[in-house]
C-alpha cells in the first residue's frame, strides 16, 4: 500500500478577519472617552469661569443663585476684575448689581484688597438708591467699625431706609455701643470738623423727620453728642472749671432742650458744686425729682396697694422705656408707682398693668437667683447721691427676692416685700418696706438728698424694662438716677463730735446734704431752660 503525502505546514490565517476588528473597535472607544474626558473638562471650566458664573447669576435665582455665589467664591483665577467690571455696567438691574456688591463687601473682608475698597466707597454715591441701601446694610455688616466712618456721609441721604440704617449705626444699641460707629466718628485727620458736620444735619434732619421712629433715632444721634459734652462738663466741674462746665451744658442743651440726659446731668453738677437748693430746684423743674411725702401711718406690706396710708403718696404712672439709644421714649405698659415715708422707712409700691396675667414669667424662686430675669420689679438707692454706686433690690411677681450693694450679691438686707396678682383689677402688685439705717445707717431727714429710681420688668406680657427715670440701657448708671428729697422729715440731728466709724466721714468735716463736700470755687449759675 502506498501512504498519504504529509499535509504542508506554514502560518495560520486570520479567522474572518476578527481580530483586526477587535483592535479597532477598541481603539475607536479610547479614543472616543478621551475626547469625551477632554470636552467635559473644557465644558467645566468655561461654565467655571467667573465671567460664566457673573452671567448666569443675572437670571438665577434661589438655590440656582445660591450655588453660583458659592461657586463664585471658589472659582479660581482673577474672579474680583470681572466682579467689578459686572458692578460698574449701569445698564445691568440694580439688583444685580447689588447682588455683585455683596460679594465684593465678602471679598473685602478677606482679603482687604485696594481696587475692591475703592469701589465700595464708590457704591454709597450710586445713583441707584438700591445700590447705596445694600452699600449701607453691607458697610454695617461685612466691616469693622473703623473702616464704617464713610457711612455718615449718607446720613443727609433723600432714601428713608438708608438715613435709617445710618442712624441706627451711629447710636448702636446694646453690647454693639461700645464698639458702634459714634466713637470712630471723630477720630483721624479732620474728625472734630466731621463729627461737628454730622451734629449740624442731624439736628437739621430732626427738625424735617416725619417718621415717628426716624425723629426718635435722629434725636438719638444728638444724644450721643449731649453725652460727651456732659462727660466733658463733668470733668471740667472736677477741675474747678464751673465756667467750662457751665459752657458745656449750655451746648448740649441747645442741642436738644428735653434732653433727660442733659437735665439730669445738670442738676447733678449743680449738686456737685455745692448748690443743693439750685439743684432740687432744677431736678423739679426738669422732671427728675422725687419728692416723697411722709405718710400717715405705715401702710401694711402684704401685696395690697389699697392700704388707706398709700392715698398720700407720691403718686405716678409716668415711666420711661430703658432703651439704649441716648433719647427718651414713653413706656407701652401701664405702671403706677407709689412712694412716701414713715418713722425713718421707705415705702414703695409698684401696681404693674397686664392684660393676661395668666402670661407672667416666674422661673426663679431662690434668693440672690436670676430675678430680674422674671416679671419684676427692681428698686434703687443711692442715700449719698454720690452716683457711684447703690443698694439694689429686686421682687419678682412670684415674691422672689433679690439684694445687693454696688453689684455685690453677697450683701444682705432687712426689707419687708410682699406680691399678689389682681385679675380682677388687671394688675400685680409689688409692695417694699425698708429701714433707712440699713443703707450704712443713713437717716431720712428734711435735708436728705438721695438717689432713687425704679424699674419694672415685663417679660410675659411683652419685653420690655421700664423706669421712672431713664438709665439708657443699663440700669447701673447710677449718676442718672433722679434725685429726691424727703418732706415733713425731722431735722438732721446735731453733729456729736463722735470719732468716726468705718465708711463714714470725719466729724470734724461734715457732710453737706447727699454725703459730697463742694469743691472751692464760684457756683455757676445753672443751664438755659427751655
Amino acid at each position: 500500500m502506498t501512504s498519504e503525502p504529509a499535509a504542508a505546514t506554514g502560518p495560520s490565517k486570520p479567522r474572518n478577519g476578527s481580530e483586526f476588528r477587535l483592535i479597532k473597535t477598541v481603539a475607536i472607544v479610547v479614543a472616543a472617552i478621551v475626547v469625551l474626558f477632554i470636552g467635559t473638562v473644557w465644558i467645566i471650566r468655561s461654565s467655571s469661569s467667573p465671567r460664566a458664573l457673573l452671567a448666569a447669576l443675572e437670571d438665577a435665582s434661589g438655590d440656582e443663585r445660591e450655588q453660583i455665589v458659592i461657586r463664585l467664591n471658589l472659582a479660581r483665577g482673577d474672579v474680583v476684575g470681572p466682579m467689578i467690571e459686572a458692578f460698574r455696567n449701569t445698564e445691568k438691574p440694580a439688583a444685580y448689581r447689588a447682588a455683585i456688591l455683596e460679594l465684593l463687601f465678602k471679598r473685602f473682608s478677606r482679603t482687604k484688597a485696594a481696587r475692591v475698597k475703592k469701589v465700595l466707597e464708590q457704591s454709597l454715591k450710586d445713583e441707584s438708591i438700591e445700590v447705596v441701601r445694600k452699600a449701607a446694610y453691607c458697610y454695617s455688616i461685612y466691616l469693622e467699625r473703623d473702616a464704617q466712618v464713610p457711612l455718615v456721609e449718607l446720613v443727609s441721604h433723600p432714601d428713608v431706609e438708608v438715613r435709617k440704617q445710618v442712624y441706627m449705626m451711629l447710636c448702636a444699641e446694646g453690647r454693639w455701643r461700645r464698639r458702634g460707629l459714634w466713637r470712630y466718628v471723630s477720630r483721624g485727620e479732620g474728625g472734630d470738623e466731621r463729627r461737628d458736620k454730622l451734629v449740624a444735619d442731624v439736628v437739621e434732619l430732626y427738625q424735617k423727620e416725619t417718621d415717628p421712629e426716624l425723629k426718635f433715632l435722629a434725636r438719638s444721634v444728638l444724644g450721643r453728642r449731649i453725652e460727651e459734652l456732659c462727660n466733658e462738663a463733668t470733668q471740667a466741674a472736677q477741675r474747678s472749671d464751673p465756667l467750662r462746665a457751665e459752657d458745656l451744658l449750655k451746648k448740649a442743651f441747645e442741642l436738644d432742650p428735653e434732653n433727660h440726659q442733659a437735665r439730669i446731668r445738670a442738676a447733678r453738677l449743680q449738686f456737685s458744686l455745692g448748690g443743693e437748693e439750685a439743684a432740687i430746684a432744677m431736678a423739679g423743674e426738669y422732671g427728675a425729682l422725687l419728692s416723697i411725702p411722709l405718710l400717715p401711718a405705715a401702710p401694711a406690706v402684704d401685696g395690697d396697694p389699697t392700704d388707706d396710708a398709700w392715698k398720700s403718696a407720691f403718686s405716678s404712672q409716668r415711666f420711661f422705656l430703658t432703651n439704649s439709644r441716648w433719647s427718651a421714649k414713653p413706656a407701652t405698659g401701664r405702671t403706677e408707682m407709689r412712694i412716701g415715708h414713715h418713722d425713718g422707712r421707705l415705702y414703695i409700691a409698684i401696681l404693674a398693668y397686664e392684660d393676661d396675667l395668666d402670661a407672667l414669667v416666674v422661673k426663679h424662686t431662690t434668693r440672690d437667683g436670676d430675678i430680674w430675669r422674671d416679671d419684676c420689679v427692681e428698686l434703687f438707692f443711692d442715700p449719698d447721691n454720690a452716683g457711684k454706686r447703690a443698694y439694689q433690690f429686686v421682687i419678682n411677681a412670684g415674691n422672689a427676692y433679690f439684694d445687693s450693694f454696688g453689684g455685690n450679691k453677697s450683701k444682705n438686707f432687712q426689707s419687708d416685700h410682699a406680691t399678689d396678682v389682681f385679675k380682677d383689677r388687671g394688675y400685680w402688685c409689688c409692695e417694699f418696706g425698708i429701714s433707712a439705717s440699713e443703707f450704712n445707717d443713713a437717716k431720712i431727714t428734711s435735708n436728705s438728698i438721695w438717689g432713687v429710681d425704679v424699674m419694672r420688668t415685663r417679660i410675659g406680657g411683652a419685653a420690655e424694662q421700664q423706669a421712672w427715670w431713664p438709665t439708657f440701657g443699663s440700669s447701673h448708671r447710677y449718676h442718672l438716677y433722679p434725685i429726691a428729697v424727703f418732706q415733713n422729715a425731722p431735722e438732721p440731728e446735731p453733729e456729736t463730735g463722735e470719732a468716726p466709724t468705718a465708711q463714714k466721714e470725719p466729724a470734724d468735716r461734715p457732710r453737706p446734704p447727699g454725703g459730697r463736700r463742694p469743691p472751692p470755687g464760684p457756683r455757676p449759675p445753672p443751664p438755659p431752660r427751655r
